[in-house]
């Protein structure tokens, strides 16, 4: 059976929205370099005592050349 979803049935947020995690269904190609990152940063996270269910935040702190440095905040901490 399929189902239809009235406006008012919405599951998830708006793609417009800065809560949507899927940023408007836009997708990024990833390799085997970059899954082995995400590896990498999960376990520096778990390693920092950074939860899965704190929120972050990342930025760009600057460019040389095409290097970027980048931060990430872990928001969930109290500063």
């Amino acid at each position: 059976m399929l189902g239809n979803l009235e406006p008012e049935e919405r599951v998830l947020n708006s793609p417009d929205s800065p809560d949507d995690p899927w940023r408007g269904g836009k997708v990024y190609p990833v390799s085997s370099s970059t899954t082995q990152l995400l590896g990498d940063l999960s376990e520096a996270f778990y390693e920092s005592g950074w939860s899965p269910e704190d929120t972050f935040e990342v930025q760009q702190a600057g460019t040389w050349k095409k290097d970027r440095f980048i931060v990430i905040k872990n928001m969930s901490i109290e500063r």
